[in-house]
């Protein structure tokens, strides 16, 4: 689980749907990348911060890992 990216996307009103236009992926393949079902891309990561316009956190900041 992504608790950073979760409350970056809050704080810029960014749905999954959103996140899935920027990646080019379906809203359920993001959940399960939220969800730590499946690996995050490093083009997917950059695209992720990009959307979220998130330029003040790092990526390593943003995908910080929680269990």
């Amino acid at each position: 689980m992504y608790p950073n990216l979760k409350a970056e996307m809050a704080r810029a009103d960014i749905s999954k749907s959103d996140l899935a236009r920027a990646i080019g992926k379906s809203p359920a393949t993001v959940s399960m990348k939220i969800a730590g079902q499946c690996s995050i891309e490093i083009r997917e990561a950059f695209a992720i911060k990009k959307a979220i316009g998130c330029k003040n956190v790092s990526l390593d900041e943003l995908f910080a890992w929680r269990d």
